[in-house]
Formats: C-alpha cells, sequence, structure tokens
C-alpha cells in the first residue's frame, strides 16, 4: 500500500493482499452495508462477486460489529465486517471463497478485523480528498459553485447543448443595496440576505441548471434548454418576489434590497462560446 499513491491503488493492493493472504478467491469494500439500500461494490480484487454484496450484507440488518459469515446463492462463503469511519459513516469489507470451500475460521476473522482497521484509513482519505475537491468548488456561504466551478462546469453543459441543438440562456443576477445592510445591521444578515437569495435562484431552475455565486453580491444562473422569453419572465418573477421575501431578512433599512438582472441567451445550433455568452 504504502508505494501507491492515490486512494483507489492502495485499495486495490490491500485487497490483493488479503485476498491471497486468506486464501480467498475475491476481496471487496461495499457502501450500504446497513441494509437501508442496495448494497454496491466500491473497489474489487478478483473475481466471482455477482451476488458476494447482498449476501455478506443481508447479517449487517442486524447492526452487529462482530465478523458475519455468509453463503451466497452460489455457494461461495463469504465473510464481512464493518469499517466505522469518522463522522459516523460506515462501509463493508468481504471477502469470498469459491464454491464449495472450506468455511471461515477464527484466524481468518482475527486477520480480516486488522486489515479492516488499514481499510478504514484509506477510505477516510478518499473522502477528505473528495471533501476538499468539494470545498475547492464551492463558495461556502451560499452553498452554491464558486466562479472557477461555474466556467468549468459551462463548457460541458454548452457541448451537450450543441449536440442537441438545444438552446441555453445565462442570467446574471446582483443584489441591490447589501452593502448599507451589512454597515447597518453587521455581516450576519448580509449573508442570510446572500444565502436567500442563493435559494430562491435554485427554485427557479432545475437541478441539472448551474447557479453559482461569482463573487460579492453578483449570482448567476445557466438554464439549460431555455430561450430567452423563458428566461425574461423567470427574471421578472425574481425582480417581483426577491425585495418581498429580502425585506424581512434586513427590514427598516434606507434603501430596498432589489434586485439587478441581465439576460444573455444561445441560440441553439449557433457554436457561441463562454467568452461570447458572457461577454
Amino acid at each position: 500500500m504504502r508505494k501507491e499513491v492515490t486512494a483507489a491503488r492502495m485499495m486495490r493492493a490491500i485487497l490483493e493482499a488479503l485476498a491471497s493472504a486468506l486464501g480467498a478467491e475475491g476481496a471487496a469494500t461495499i457502501d450500504a452495508v446497513d441494509g437501508g439500500s442496495a448494497p454496491s461494490i466500491t473497489y474489487q480484487a478478483g473475481g466471482g462477486a455477482t451476488l458476494v454484496p447482498a449476501a455478506a450484507a443481508r447479517p449487517r440488518r442486524a447492526k452487529s460489529d462482530t465478523p458475519a459469515r455468509a453463503l451466497t446463492d452460489e455457494g461461495r462463503p463469504a465473510l464481512l465486517t464493518t469499517c466505522h469511519m469518522r463522522f459516523g459513516a460506515r462501509a463493508g469489507l468481504t471477502l469470498w471463497r469459491t464454491p464449495g470451500s472450506r468455511p471461515w475460521n477464527t484466524d481468518d476473522i482475527t486477520l480480516l478485523d486488522a486489515a479492516s482497521l488499514v481499510v478504514r484509513v484509506v477510505l477516510e482519505q478518499e473522502a477528505q480528498q473528495r471533501e476538499m475537491g468539494q470545498q475547492a468548488r464551492t463558495d461556502p456561504l451560499p452553498g452554491l459553485f464558486n466562479r472557477r466551478a461555474f466556467l468549468e462546469e459551462l463548457p460541458r453543459h454548452l457541448d451537450r447543448l450543441d449536440r442537441e441543438d438545444e438552446c441555453g440562456t445565462l442570467m446574471f443576477v446582483d443584489l441591490d443595496n447589501v452593502k448599507p445592510v451589512n454597515d447597518r445591521l453587521e455581516h450576519e444578515v448580509g449573508d442570510q440576505v446572500l444565502a436567500a437569495a442563493a435559494k430562491m435562484l435554485r427554485n427557479l431552475v432545475r437541478p441539472t441548471d448551474l447557479v453559482a455565486r461569482l463573487g460579492g453580491d453578483e449570482l448567476a444562473i445557466w438554464m439549460n434548454g431555455a430561450d430567452h422569453m423563458t428566461a425574461a419572465e423567470r427574471a421578472e418573477q425574481l425582480r417581483v418576489n426577491a425585495p418581498t421575501a429580502l425585506v424581512e431578512i434586513a427590514p427598516g433599512t434606507a434603501l430596498p434590497i432589489s434586485v439587478s438582472i441581465g439576460i444573455a441567451s444561445r441560440p441553439a445550433g449557433s457554436g457561441e462560446t463562454i467568452e461570447s455568452v458572457m461577454g
């Protein structure tokens, strides 16, 4: 494991070594070990795992932490233990032998328990890497894409629209008079205004569209398949509703919180670049 760099290669090295040490046909990590949803393999070494996750996960429904033996419908002896990670996450580590092989004994279980500690470390490292990647692409205040992530995601959306010969529309939304709110009612209230505006923008679009904070009080929406008229209707809805909703968060300000909105549509088949649309 120490010779590898990425979590995926570390995990494969661990599973290969564990399967070899225990005379197993294969080894794998699985998720959904508590029976809440269908279990699935996340990493695997070796073959013969057709029905192993489901069979190995069955004993977990009792939520016991004792390594559990099982037999797959194909007659493979399977063995599962649970890896407890930080923040309450759980994953399964399972091994299986060929049909008709000898059953698992206490020595096998002891070694599996020891290996689960190493597996847990690698899974936690992988989770931390994912979290860091998500944080690098997300503005922490409203929970939206940041400018960098927005500009990275847009080309993929434009390519799909070109393939499907569909239009798309970009909407810029500036929150007006937020600075006086920060000056008079402190930044915490201004942050609440920004978070509420972000929620309103999300409610305007579909989950497949993009919503981002470009910086300061400037937000943006990319709407797949929406033409100029559709975007204009949503912009008018936002223009009318936003001041009423936001004034409840910051009452008594000298200047009302409002929105300034700009719209740029990209017609189907135009081939316009991101720079052209945003310009």
